[in-house]
Order: C-alpha cells, then sequence, then structure tokens
C-alpha cells in the first residue's frame, strides 16, 4: 500500500489526476485550498491530524461562507433583532435540551 501511494502521490506532485479519480490528487488540492499544502509537502515529520484539518476547514467555512451570509442579514429589516444577538456562527447550548424534555 505505501508504494502505491507513493506512486499516486508522485503522480499528484506532477499534477497527474487521472481524471480526477487520483486520490492524492484530491488531497493536494484539498489541502492547497484550505493552506495546508506545508502539511502534506512535510508529511513524513508532520503529524497530520483530522482536528487541525477540521479546524481550518471551520475557519475557512466562518469566513467565506457565514461572513458573507451575516452581513447580508445585518442589511435585512427582517432579521434585525436576529443579527442584535447572533454574532457568531456556533451551535447554540439550547439545541442540545430540545430533545431531552
Amino acid at each position: 500500500m505505501k508504494r502505491m501511494y507513493n506512486v499516486l502521490k508522485e503522480d499528484a506532485n506532477n499534477n497527474i489526476s487521472y481524471a480526477d479519480i487520483n486520490w492524492a490528487y484530491q488531497i493536494k488540492k484539498l489541502l492547497g485550498k484550505l493552506g495546508l499544502m506545508n502539511l502534506r509537502i512535510n508529511q513524513d515529520t508532520y503529524n497530520i491530524t483530522f482536528q487541525t484539518i477540521k479546524i481550518r476547514i471551520l475557519y475557512i467555512f466562518r469566513q467565506e461562507v457565514f461572513m458573507k451570509r451575516y452581513s447580508n442579514i445585518n442589511n435585512s429589516s427582517r432579521l434585525s433583532t436576529y443579527s442584535l444577538y447572533k454574532h457568531e456562527f456556533e451551535f447554540e447550548e439550547y439545541l442540545k435540551h430540545m430533545y431531552t424534555c
């Protein structure tokens, strides 16, 4: 498996995607989009964790998606009260208790 991964990784390094079915190429694209290419380049020396990637994905989501939508919420007269209280993208505590009653 390690040999096959190295072949796919080498192809990904040469931008060979095999019509986008080379999973090593897809990982390279994803890490590049997330700004984590250094993890891929130094994967033999870094301890890459799922948590690191998850945090980065959430950060990008907050910046690109939520903040754009939030600016639309702020400019909406119908959502003016909502925008007074909701400032962060986060799980609301009351939702935990919604089905436990």
